[in-house]
């Protein structure tokens, strides 16, 4: 199995980001109506935003686990790819109908693909798996406050959980 290019990588970012701005014309253009609170609550129901930040945090989670493990290059590889690849599905659904929400998601979507990219590249090379290490600390504590500001814009509490049924009452399952 190769090493991606930077190329590669590149190339795959602009098309994400090309889906993403696609999303938003398609979204600007429905014209959608209510309260910006309840478009944002409709927006991380409708994306199923708490499960993607809850199998993110669970990508970041693993990775840390298997690489500070020394599980081997395989298990290396499979969870940095599919860190990678969660991170590119939950851009795809950017921007939110906030501002300030699609800045912080898509910074924090950006830290965790390059996350993947360097554990992925890593290998053996210790420099580049702390490198990523920090980028998924950094990745993590920006999906941690874009979930506190889902919290404050809506008034309700975002559940992140990926291992329970929506049954919680709540707007967002």
């Amino acid at each position: 199995m190769t090493v991606p290019s930077r190329f590669r990588i590149a190339l795959a970012v602009l098309g994400v980001v090309a889906i993403g701005a696609l999303a938003f014309l398609a979204y600007g253009g429905v014209g959608h109506r209510g309260t910006p609170k309840a478009q944002l609550a409709l927006w991380v129901h409708d994306t199923g935003l708490a499960q993607s930040l809850g199998t993110l945090r669970g990508d970041n989670n693993g990775a840390t686990e298997i690489v500070s493990g020394h599980r081997g290059t395989g298990a290396v590889h499979t969870i940095c790819g599919v860190l990678t690849a969660d991170t590119a599905t939950a851009m795809s659904y950017l921007p939110s109908p906030n501002t300030e929400l699609t800045q912080l998601l898509a910074r924090a979507y950006q830290l965790e693909y390059q996350a993947g990219t360097d554990c992925y590249s890593a290998g053996s090379h210790a420099a580049l798996q702390v490198r990523s290490a920090h980028e998924r600390a950094a990745g993590q504590r920006l999906l941690d406050q874009a979930a506190a500001l889902i919290t404050t814009q809506t008034g309700s509490t975002l559940s992140t959980t990926t291992t329970t049924s929506g049954s919680g009452g709540g707007i967002f399952g």
